[in-house]
């Protein structure tokens, strides 16, 4: 049989046929012309070059990071982000995560009680002071809405109040059924109380919780731990005047805003929404980040493939006098630099939003331009790198493309006699190609 010379070992054609998945149609229309070609095996890549699959898996990374940045800057929605604020922050607090749309008008909030869940103050001791007698293992029962739990600490001679309060304090936060527990001490005089609070909030039972003696023990009713300050109560404010109740201080004002109430206030606290023009300044910035992160990566390319090098600084090139309006710039090595103080200027101006508006679709050529780079390195890596005997070894957990079996047809050895015979057999083989793709 006749064979095409190549790098590595032999595909066979029965192995083509075994590698990529049989099909009614293909088993129909390709199977029997490749077995029948005359073409005996081709160049099968020997999968051993870590140092081509290391680049690939770098620009790879760096491709995904990229295209993550740019997901943020794709169109006039990115103009139309808003930031909720508080007037008395520590008072409201405008929640995280908040996002209110452009309906949202300016809030008044006046706060007349916070929601808490039970809480039990113990008897203020001196903390310097030595236990009254108390040794030995001490067990106690919490129990929060029916869920309970037995715990046991020891107390040895010479614990101070303040030791043993501490040692409860701890056992109660490591039992982890919804109690928190501490020592309020006063740092000059040493003397304290054990405090117990219920982790769930509200006038309902999820927020109350019992602890209690067990056997001989004689630890809760020494510190006073089963004493109760304060039930579960809901939180009570009004939003512009309206009277609300809440088991949590955590609220939703519609529009995307959430708020967490943390204190009573004396004054109405105002919550407001205003355009966020510094969201999209923040985002060119992360582009311009992962840019030169993969620009970096690319550098030099492979074996002396710089095409990843050479698109992404062509790109970015030819949208400059636009980005240098911004306080853009691109350095000798293709690498981008930004004026913080200019690009947010531009963005408070007005300046930015005009340049990446719809009407300016060469700056959205921009973005869609370098996601069709990043998405094109995710794809089809083995494109960035030269295909020669070296090259071309590359790890079988890299999908091939149709474009890395055409680079098969540039490691053939032909002759004259055998040239007709080995074109039928590669266009059956792009044939195959196109058809698996």
């Amino acid at each position: 049989m006749s064979s095409i010379g190549g790098v590595g070992g032999n595909y066979s054609g029965n192995y083509l046929i075994q590698r990529f998945g049989p099909s009614s149609y293909y088993d129909r229309f390709y199977k029997s012309p490749l077995q029948n070609s005359g073409l005996g095996s081709i160049s099968k890549p020997s999968f051993s070059n870590t140092q081509a699959t290391g680049f690939l898996s770098k620009i790879q990374e760096g491709a995904m990071s990229l295209s993550g940045a740019l997901s943020g800057m794709t169109g006039p929605s990115t103009f139309e982000k808003f930031t909720a604020s508080s007037s008395d922050a520590k008072s409201v607090f405008i929640n995280a995560g908040s996002t209110p749309t452009g309906k949202f008008g300016e809030t008044q909030i006046s706060v007349s009680q916070i929601a808490t869940g039970q809480i039990n103050r113990g008897a203020e001791m001196d903390g310097k002071a030595a236990s009254h007698g108390l040794s030995g293992m001490q067990r106690f029962e919490l129990d929060v809405n029916g869920r309970k739990a037995t715990i046991q600490i020891e107390i040895k001679d010479g614990d101070l109040n303040s030791d043993i309060q501490k040692k409860m304090a701890s056992a109660i936060n490591s039992a982890n059924i919804g109690l928190t527990a501490r020592l309020d001490a006063d740092s000059e005089s040493g003397n304290g109380a054990l405090v117990i609070e219920a982790a769930a909030t509200g006038d309902n039972p999820h927020s109350s919780f019992g602890i209690r003696d067990l056997g001989e023990g004689s630890l809760v009713s020494l510190l006073g731990a089963d004493l109760i300050q304060q039930t579960g109560q809901n939180a009570v404010y009004t939003v512009n005047g309206r009277e609300k109740t809440s088991s949590t201080n955590n609220i939703d004002l519609g529009e995307g805003v959430r708020a967490t109430l943390l204190k009573v206030t004396e004054d109405p606290v105002t919550i407001s929404a205003a355009e966020d023009k510094q969201f999209a300044a923040n985002k060119l910035n992360e582009i311009v980040k992962n840019y030169n992160k993969l620009l970096e990566d690319s550098r030099g390319g492979y074996n002396g493939n710089t095409r990843l090098f050479d698109d992404l600084t062509n790109t970015m090139r030819s949208y400059m006098p636009s980005l240098q309006s911004l306080g853009i710039s691109m350095g000798k090595d293709g690498a981008l630099s930004v004026d913080s103080g200019k690009l947010s200027e531009a963005a408070e101006n007005g300046k930015l939003k005009s340049v990446f508006s719809p009407y300016h679709n060469s700056n959205y050529g921009l973005t869609n331009r370098l996601t069709n780079i990043t998405n094109n390195v995710q794809r089809s890596p083995v494109s960035y790198i030269n295909r020669d005997r070296d090259t071309f070894r590359i790890s079988n957990v890299i999908n091939p493309s149709e474009e890395d079996f055409a680079g098969l047809k540039d490691y053939t050895n032909f002759n004259s006699a055998r040239y007709a015979g080995y074109m039928n057999a590669y266009n059956m083989i792009g044939m195959f190609m196109n058809l698996y793709a």
